[in-house]
């Protein structure tokens, strides 16, 4: 996804080689919030089968923080000498920012798990206390991971992902967790990006502006997808792979490392292209969620295996 934007990118955009790199980067990871309101929901539940649910979902978490590799490498390569970019690079982005963010990240979230699964067994905590102490998890590994510099997307997910590895036969309703965390974080988020949405630099951008963003949903990660499913087991069906290939969402990642890329680098353009990749994939996306979900249960209506989510 990050090479086949930066080609959209260099060959629409007109931009240089390393500016198309890190513009690829940029609307490379795919949103949770969005993916998660594709694949949530009854109707989804039971026209998608579990795994690829929970296969997309997995996947927008994790490549939210994996992108600060990809960001941070031509960000570097534009604004330090090309030697001193890549030390920096593998020395603080990879081994610091990346690996101890999540190291911290799965650290919080193990010892939460067992505290919480702990304390329950007494029995002294509730299934209402998941949201609380979720949000509590969140917010203390995002200042935690600050502190040190490191990367709290990645953190935060890793951090989630063993919390709720530890809670599971815990007799706990995880159902409650997603759902709440998703609805406390998307509405303010969307409202940032919604006012600072650059209409003026949209014009100016032009055809190749609107180009640029229907490139990306077309291209940026169906093919890959079409490509890569046949090594995943979890996809029976070339449907299955042309529906998870279709639903990868740009969202709030691709809006925060656009602000993190044009403040180091100051290349303007950054913004209005990736605020257009943004609105044109929550709409687009938005939009088919509901009839393409629909499509994929009258294919192949599923049975309670399938719609199990365990």
């Amino acid at each position: 996804m990050w090479l086949t934007g930066a080609a959209i990118a260099f060959g629409l955009l007109g931009l240089a080689l390393l500016p198309a790199l890190l513009l690829g980067a940029i609307v490379a990871p795919t949103d949770p919030v969005v993916a998660s309101s594709i694949v949530g929901g009854k109707l989804a539940e039971h026209s998608i089968r579990a795994p690829v649910r929970h296969l997309i979902s997995a996947e927008s978490a994790a490549n939210d923080g994996l992108a600060l590799l990809f960001v941070m490498l031509p960000l570097l390569l534009l604004t330090k000498a090309h030697g001193e970019a890549i030390t920096e690079w593998g020395l603080r982005v990879l081994l610091w920012e990346v690996a101890g963010g999540a190291l911290l990240g799965a650290a919080a979230g193990l010892a939460t798990g067992r505290l919480f699964v702990w304390v329950k067994s007494r029995p002294l905590a509730e299934d209402q206390s998941l949201l609380s102490i979720a949000l509590a998890l969140t917010l203390t590994v995002l200042a935690a991971v600050r502190l040190i510099d490191g990367d709290g997307i990645l953190a935060v997910f890793i951090a989630g992902l063993m919390f709720k590895r530890e809670i599971v036969g815990a007799e706990t309703r995880q159902s409650h967790l997603h759902g709440a965390i998703t609805r406390f974080f998307d509405l303010p988020a969307f409202v940032l990006i919604g006012i600072s949405l650059p209409w003026g630099q949209w014009r100016d951008l032009g055809w190749a502006g609107i180009a640029f963003a229907a490139a990306l949903i077309l291209f940026r990660r169906l093919p890959w997808w079409l490509i890569l499913s046949r090594r995943l087991r979890v996809v029976r069906r070339r449907e299955e792979a042309m529906f998870a290939g279709w639903f990868g969402p740009v969202g709030v990642a691709a809006a925060y490392y656009s602000m993190l890329a044009t403040r180091e680098t100051h290349l303007e353009m950054l913004w209005p292209a990736t605020s257009l990749a943004i609105l044109a994939s929550v709409v687009i996306h938005g939009v088919s969620a509901t009839p393409l979900a629909a499509h994929m249960g009258r294919l192949a209506p599923l049975d309670a295996a399938d719609t199990s989510s365990s």
